[in-house]
């Protein structure tokens, strides 16, 4: 169970808009995806995450223990918390999905690196539909686009 969860957690990259709960509105996709960063990286419990999830990831995270659910809240956060200085550099639209190229830090070694952002917008709201950061020579996928 602790492994599903941990792919659940990290499969949210967290996550999409917000179904139970909303998730903080924004004008841009840059505007949104900044706010979510931040709700990311300071997580303290599931209802912290809750606005960014789907209904099915919901169901999965609250029929975790809850020493797997805070132990999942601990490592997003801590994963979100340690990509730092984040500037928006350029962002595409294209239709409903905007494309976000950014730069950021990795507070943990100090190396400067770039992401890649995808996020939509349909009648729920914004969503974060994938997440891909280089800092040297590694790569970190925090969330894949659902095909």
């Amino acid at each position: 169970m602790t492994q599903k969860l941990v792919a659940l957690l990290l499969a949210l990259g967290l996550a999409s808009a917000a179904f139970a709960q909303k998730a903080p509105a924004a004008q841009t996709a840059s505007e949104y995806f900044l706010k979510y960063h931040d709700a990311m990286a300071a997580a303290k419990t599931t209802d912290d995450l809750r606005p960014f999830m789907e209904p099915e990831q919901q169901k999965e995270m609250d029929a975790a223990s809850k020493d797997e659910q805070e132990m999942g809240v601990k490592m997003i956060s801590s994963m979100y918390a340690d990509i730092t200085d984040i500037k928006v550099v350029k962002e595409t639209a294209k239709d409903n999905v905007y494309t976000l190229e950014v730069t950021a830090i990795q507070a943990s070694d100090k190396t400067p690196g770039t992401g890649s952002i995808e996020i939509a917008k349909d009648g729920d709201g914004w969503r974060v539909d994938s997440e891909t950061w280089k800092f040297g020579g590694s790569t970190m996928t925090l969330k894949t686009k659902k095909q």
